[in-house]
């Protein structure tokens, strides 16, 4: 490709309303097309006795049968067979690489299941998908002979299709067609293994993705939807622990995004995204973006404006673009994409976008670029976007605004409506406008006066000055505020947004005030996002704890601040504790464990459903909260030294990406102390004590005291260890606060005394995620 030269400006031609859009005919296509109706090969049949197939960790044992194969395909002048059909008897192995992984799998199968750490289940049918060294290897084993496909069995293969064919799952024919077309040598792998009358489970080897070994099982027996129960890293890396951090499998880097918007007053939705990206593997010749499913693509090109063969099939998100000419690593490309689609919905003379994330081709995981943003809407409308309004003119009916982005972001987004706008000017804090829409809350208005429920008004100057005390207290926390302005607005959702210097708030946290704290920790909440997520953001899936469990955290601190309220806060922290034990105590009774923090969105399963809000949001906030209390210096309660630990891990990745081992790392810097076992316990882990605290008062001859006191730690491992406050309060408002070190399953001591105790709390300010019973000392 050479370099781009030209710009595309609305080009919104349609293709019509077929199944999937390809753009232009195309060797590629048709290839595709090709791997996706893939026929029984009947000159490829053979019989099967005691055959291995070992992928990575997972080995599949065909004991007696027959397997099918598939009819082959010509790649770059090469003939490859790319899948097959066992029918039969044998058995799938498969032993999770870590100790991790190991534990998330028996959080969801019987333990009949499993054998010296292995998980087993009997195979009758096994369809297998492949761009590896499969068929050479079974091929020398085997002896094929000639037999048509009978009904059953192409019935059988079409029911595993399905599978594949489900466009909310991961592209399997993406995945063979980049494997193959790539030249990656250890190629794509997709097994589905199931026995007769039992719902299937399936592996897949993806070399293209960072955690290239997955375990899936399917959602519902209502749908063909798979979902991830273990994904983790080759054999290999682990052997030769490699810096998982640092590794990277994208195919290409994002540099710089110009995207055209054009919306009409009906809400039509029209745009031409120009990308410029930089190759960081060699050979690439496809790329697969992400892109809300129901936008349509309406052509792709190149920078010399020649028509690129494309898929995007409807009701996917992917779009697949394959480029004419193979780019190396450093090569820099430019391709333009044209789309349309009922993206937007329009309430109370408001626009709102159904996909925040990918309104706009997408690709990787938190890809930081640069934006051009221009927007055509109606003149009557206002549009919000990321960037600095750089120019505005009106051109006909229409109003046309350029946003630019200068400093690289992780994701762009806008808002248009009809707004009233309001500015806020506080001394040391960045501008906030705010902007309202009318209509929007009146209408709230009448609904609210209609069902009795009371509601603020001048509730914009409210938010505004809240704003402005959220962006001074995290200033003083964290460090300073990232951006030179901040745009509020609203959304007419239960959920708030957070997008560089641009927040997006429910529409009742707009209207109403509670005295119960929610709304000051959902405004601040989104706030502190423009730290953490937004400025910080994470390098995996795994590392999402740091936005959503530091905001969550954060908007808990503000409120404590705010009200000068401890009691409130402690109540809310006592509120989430205890949907974290209840959710516990009913999943361990009836179904699946909760998982762990660094799980991320992993955490939601069909079986665990409000698992991402609970563990990473509120249980991460609690890990936080329990980060805090180790750093507090208990005789003078000064909390600098956490202060300071969170503004150096803020000024130390700001405007980059962290995980949770740079977290760790920083937390060690300022503790002074190896936290592994922090880490180990509550990140990685899932393991929540239980505590018996008892104290016996014993009187001496010269009047003075002898406390003696027991902890039993129970529910975790022997070696549990934390540093858990106590106060020992006296008669005039005196007291004292200790920490004991409870790292065994008893812990006694001893402590002397001039006074007699009248109270003694044991994990004093909630300090540990944990349940505390008062007992006798016997």
């Amino acid at each position: 490709m050479k370099k781009y030269i030209g710009v595309l400006f609305f080009c919104f031609a349609l293709l019509g309303n077929s199944s999937s859009t390809y753009g232009v005919n195309s060797e590629m296509v048709t290839l595709y097309n090709e791997l996706k109706n893939v026929e029984v090969d009947p000159n490829r049949t053979a019989s099967v006795e005691n055959i291995y197939i070992h992928r990575d960790v997972a080995t599949f044992h065909l004991e007696k049968g027959t397997i099918y194969f598939f009819k082959p395909a010509s790649i770059s002048g090469n003939i490859h067979v790319t899948g097959a059909l066992f029918i039969g008897d044998g058995t799938f192995s498969f032993t999770p690489s870590t100790e991790f992984e190991w534990e998330q799998v028996t959080r969801f199968y019987k333990k009949e299941l499993f054998e010296n750490q292995t998980f087993k289940q009997k195979i009758n049918i096994l369809f297998i998908r492949f761009a590896d060294s499969t068929f050479i290897e079974l091929e020398k084993k085997l002896f094929f002979y000639t037999a048509s496909p009978t009904k059953a069995i192409k019935e059988r293969k079409s029911y595993c299709e399905r599978y594949i064919l489900e466009k909310r799952n991961e592209n399997v024919i993406y995945g063979i067609l980049s494997s193959l077309r790539m030249n990656i040598k250890d190629g794509y792998f997709y097994a589905h293994i199931s026995k007769e009358n039992t719902v299937p489970v399936f592996f897949i080897y993806n070399p293209n993705n960072k955690e290239e070994v997955e375990f899936q099982n399917r959602v519902s027996e209502l749908n063909y939807l798979r979902q991830t129960i273990n994904q983790f890293h080759k054999q290999d890396d682990y052997e030769k622990v490699i810096n998982f951090d640092e590794e990277n499998k994208f195919f290409v880097f994002i540099n710089h995004y110009r995207i055209d918007i054009q919306i009409e007053s009906n809400g039509d939705f029209y745009a031409t995204a120009t990308i410029t990206f930089e190759a960081i593997r060699n050979h690439v010749t496809m790329i697969n973006f992400l892109i809300f499913s129901k936008l349509n693509i309406n052509k792709v090109l190149d920078s010399d404006g020649s028509a690129l063969p494309f898929i995007k099939e409807e009701k996917s998100s992917k779009l697949i673009i394959f480029l004419d000419n193979p780019l190396r690593k450093g090569d820099s490309a430019t391709i333009s994409v044209s789309f349309q689609g009922k993206i937007l919905k329009k309430e109370w003379d408001c626009f709102y976008c159904k996909s925040s994330i990918f309104w706009y081709p997408r690709y990787g995981w938190s890809n930081r670029a640069t934006y051009d943003l221009t927007f055509k809407v109606p003149q009557r409308y206002e549009c919000i976007s990321v960037g600095e309004k750089i120019d505005e003119k009106k051109e006909g009916k229409y109003k046309i605004s350029r946003w630019v982005q200068e400093t690289p972001i992780i994701n762009a987004y806008f808002n248009l409506g009809l707004f009233k706008t309001y500015n806020i000017n506080v001394e040391g804090v960045s501008p906030i406008t705010v902007f309202m829409s009318e209509k929007g809350h009146r209408k709230i208005s009448e609904y609210l006066i209609y069902h009795r429920v009371t509601f603020d008004k001048n509730i914009e100057e409210q938010i505004g000055a809240d704003i402005a005390n959220c962006i001074k207290f995290f200033t003083n926390l964290f460090g300073q505020y990232p951006y030179e302005k901040l745009y509020i607005t609203e959304l007419p959702f239960k959920y708030g947004k957070s997008f560089t210097g641009f927040i997006l708030f429910p529409w009742y946290n707009f209207k109403i005030l509670t005295d119960s704290g929610y709304s000051e920790i959902v405004r601040a909440h989104e706030v502190a996002h423009q730290w953490w997520g937004v400025s910080v953001g994470s390098k995996t899936y795994h590392d999402v704890w740091i936005r959503e469990g530091f905001s969550q955290y954060a908007g808990l601190l503000y409120l404590q601040w705010i009200l000068q309220d401890s009691k409130r806060f402690f109540e809310i922290l006592d509120e989430w504790k205890e949907q974290i034990f209840t959710n516990r105590k009913y999943l361990i009774r009836n179904g699946v464990e909760a998982g762990p923090i660094w799980l991320g969105y992993r955490t939601v399963t069909s079986e665990t459903e409000g698992d991402y809000s609970l563990i990473v949001c509120k249980k991460a906030a609690y890990v936080l909260h329990m980060l805090r209390n180790i750093f507090i210096d208990l005789k003078t309660m000064d909390e600098d030294r956490f202060k300071n630990m969170m503004q150096d891990f803020f000024k130390t990745y700001k405007g980059k990406d962290a995980s949770t081992e740079d977290f760790k790392r920083i937390v060690e810097k300022h503790y002074g102390e190896d936290m592994d076992w922090f880490f180990e316990q509550w990140i990685y882990g899932t393991d929540i004590p239980t505590y018996k605290f008892s104290h016996n008062i014993l009187e001496k001859a010269d009047g003075k005291y002898l406390i003696q006191y027991r902890v039993v730690q129970e529910d975790v491992p022997d070696d549990f260890k934390m540093y858990v406050p106590m106060t020992i309060k006296f008669k005039g408002n005196k007291s004292i606060c200790l920490r004991i070190t409870v790292d065994k399953p008893i812990v006694e001591f001893t402590l002397p005394s001039l006074l007699k105790p009248e109270k003694i709390i044991f994990n004093d300010f909630n300090s540990v995620l944990a349940k505390v019973k008062y007992v006798k000392y016997e």
